[in-house]
């Protein structure tokens, strides 16, 4: 497989992009992925290396990518084809681009937008707890329950099960608050025909169900926020061009800055932060 891509990457030069996630083990696991620079047309990215880290820092992200390309390059690495290192904008994510730097003399580092996007998701679900305990505890209600599933599709039975939002995956936190907004009084009639004695979770969700603020804080965000999932799945694409990237960042930077209330400055100064880095 390594020949395969070395033979399609041949003399060009490549872009590079390094990330870090969590295996089943909880192991932190470093992904390296390389692509073939073309101005003709967008090249298919290829996974060269995966390792275990065993400190998640700077150095060892660097280290980590400099013994990646030795695998793309065994015959020595091409310092001077390796143009551009695209992480996402965690501190150390931005020191070890800057390690590199000293070896690759062309290199210029970007950080990723659709993770800018995310961290100000996060700021914004950091701003409404309640919100954040209906769905964490309205996806437990029904996890692994076929009764109460059962229950769910028999009182409504058009409408799909509340999703079941992973905080690692993008924009599914908002995702979630748009169907919560639009149906939390069909969800309120579901979870408060079972009894509170069945689970902590049902006694959770059916207090959360009661706050006062709780539908305000549900249409507050949707008609805030929640076009921030969807900007995020456009920016994810691999197939799109810089041009129109930067237009549909630019256009949620804009609904951002139009966005009321407290929680609204919060979220644009989160994005200017993020920015800054």
């Amino acid at each position: 497989k390594l020949n395969e891509i070395r033979a399609i990457i041949g003399d060009s030069c490549i872009w590079i992009s390094v990330d870090e996630t969590t295996d089943a083990l909880g192991r932190s696991i470093a992904n390296l992925i390389v692509g073939k620079m073309d101005e003709e047309k967008p090249q298919n990215s290829n996974l060269i290396y995966c390792k275990v880290l065993e400190k998640t820092n700077a150095e060892s992200v660097a280290y980590f990518v400099n013994s990646g390309l030795k695998l793309l390059y065994p015959n020595g690495v091409k310092d001077e084809k390796v143009l551009l290192l695209y992480t996402d904008s965690a501190a150390y994510m931005l020191a070890a681009g800057k390690l590199l730097k000293a070896f690759f003399q062309n290199l210029i580092h970007v950080t990723c937008l659709a993770h800018a996007l995310h961290r100000v998701a996060e700021e914004i679900r950091n701003q409404f707890p309640k919100v954040n305990d209906l769905i964490s505890s309205v996806k437990k209600v029904f996890l692994k329950s076929s009764t109460r599933i059962a229950a769910f599709k028999e009182k409504c039975p058009n409408l799909p099960l509340p999703p079941a939002p992973i905080l690692t995956r993008w924009g599914t936190w908002l995702e979630a608050v748009q169907y919560y907004s639009e149906n939390v009084d069909s969800i309120d009639k579901v979870v408060n025909s079972f009894s509170e004695n069945d689970s902590q979770c049902i006694k959770m969700a059916q207090n959360v169900l009661r706050e006062k603020e709780l539908r305000k804080d549900l249409a507050y965000i949707r008609a805030n926020f929640t076009f921030l999932a969807k900007t995020i799945k456009q920016l994810e694409s691999s197939k799109r061009s810089l041009t129109e990237s930067m237009s549909i960042f630019r256009k949620a930077e804009c609904q951002l800055k139009q966005a009321s209330g407290k929680v609204g400055e919060i979220a644009l100064k989160k994005l200017e932060m993020v920015l800054a880095r």
